[in-house]
C-alpha cells in the first residue's frame, strides 16, 4: 500500500508538475515539499504548519483530503508508539519489552526492505540531480522573461530618446519661428519694361515733381513694398490678403517691390496694370503708368 509520500509524488509527476512549480503555486517551500514526499515528518517545523502546508499540497494535487490527512495522523500515532517504547527500553535497563503485534497492511508497519532501499536510493538521486536537470522548464521560462524584460526596456530607452527629440524640434519652433524673408531692392534685377509700358515711353524722372494717387491690390497673398524715388520714402511695407487693397498719396514715380508680383495689381488714373512675370519682382510706376528706371550713368 503505497504511503504518503509515495502517493504525493505520484500526483505530481503524473500531472507533469516539478517541485519547483508546486512550491511557486503553493506558497510552500520546496524543501517542506521534499520532505512530504519522502515520508519525512519530523524535521524542525511546528506541528499545525505541516498540517497545513500537506493539507494544501494535497489540494494542490487534487487528492482526498481527509484520507491523506487520516494517514497522516495514523503515521503520527504510530512514531510517537516507538518514541513511548524507547523511553520505556532506557527506564527498564536492558529489559527487553515485547512489540505488539502488528496488522498486516497497517500504517504502523515497517515497510519492505527493497522499499527503504529503493526510497533511500531515491533521495540519493533527489540530491545529486542538479537544479537545471529537474526544473528545467522553469528555468527556461525565466530566460524567456528576461529576454522580453530586456527588450521591453529597450524599447522604453529608445523611445525616451525620440520623444525627447521631438519636444526639442518643437521647442525651438515655438522659440525662433521664422518669418517670411522680405524682398530687398538689391535682391533682384529689375525688369527691362513693365506689362503694359506707356506708348511714351516716359521716364521716370520725367514727373517727379507731380502728386497723385495709387492704388495696390492683391488677388492673393502677397508681402508689398511701396517707394517713392525722388525721396526714397516708404509709402506701404507688409503682408497683404487676398482681395486686400491699399491707395496711398505719391509724388513722382515710385517703385513696387513684391515677392508674389502676379498676385499684384496696380490701379493709377483709373487703369490697371499688372505685371506678366511670377516670383520675386519690382516694377516702376509714374504718373500715367509703367515707366523704364533711371539707368546710373
Amino acid at each position: 500500500m503505497p504511503n504518503i509520500g509515495d502517493r504525493l509524488e505520484e500526483a505530481r509527476k503524473r500531472q507533469g508538475i516539478s517541485i519547483r512549480e508546486a512550491a511557486e503555486a503553493t506558497k510552500v517551500r520546496s524543501d517542506f515539499l521534499m520532505n512530504f514526499e519522502n515520508n519525512h515528518f519530523d524535521f524542525d517545523l511546528p506541528e499545525v504548519y505541516k498540517r497545513g502546508f500537506l493539507k494544501i499540497y494535497g489540494r494542490y494535487l487534487k487528492l482526498d483530503e481527509d484520507k491523506l490527512m487520516t494517514d497522516y495522523n495514523a503515521v503520527l500515532l504510530g512514531a510517537s508508539k516507538v518514541v513511548s517504547k524507547r523511553e520505556n527500553k532506557e527506564l527498564f535497563g536492558r529489559m527487553d519489552l515485547p512489540d505488539e503485534p502488528k496488522t498486516l497492511g497497517s500504517t504502523e508497519s515497517a515497510p519492505p526492505f527493497g522499499e527503504h532501499s529503493a526510497k533511500v536510493a531515491k533521495t540519493a538521486r533527489i540530491k545529486e540531480r542538479p537544479s537545471s536537470g529537474h526544473d528545467g522548464p522553469a528555468d527556461r521560462m525565466e530566460q524567456k522573461t528576461d529576454s522580453s524584460l530586456y527588450w521591453k526596456i529597450g524599447l522604453i530607452v529608445a523611445g525616451t530618446f525620440v520623444l525627447v527629440g521631438l519636444l526639442a524640434v518643437l521647442v525651438n519652433l515655438l522659440i525662433s519661428p521664422s518669418a517670411p524673408d522680405e524682398p530687398t531692392d538689391t535682391a533682384t534685377t529689375p525688369p527691362a519694361a513693365s506689362t503694359n509700358v506707356t506708348p511714351s515711353g516716359t521716364a521716370a524722372g520725367a514727373d517727379l515733381a507731380q502728386t497723385g494717387t495709387v492704388t495696390i491690390s492683391t488677388s492673393g497673398p502677397a508681402y508689398v513694398l511701396v517707394r517713392q524715388e525722388n525721396d526714397n520714402k516708404e509709402l506701404f511695407k507688409g503682408n497683404m490678403a487676398a482681395g486686400q487693397s491699399e491707395t496711398l498719396t505719391r509724388t513722382g514715380t515710385v517703385r513696387v517691390v513684391s515677392s508674389a508680383i502676379q498676385n499684384v495689381t496696380v490701379e493709377i488714373n483709373g487703369k490697371t496694370y499688372k505685371s506678366n512675370q511670377t516670383g520675386t519682382r519690382q516694377t516702376y510706376y509714374g504718373m500715367d503708368g509703367p515707366v523704364t528706371p533711371l539707368q546710373n550713368p
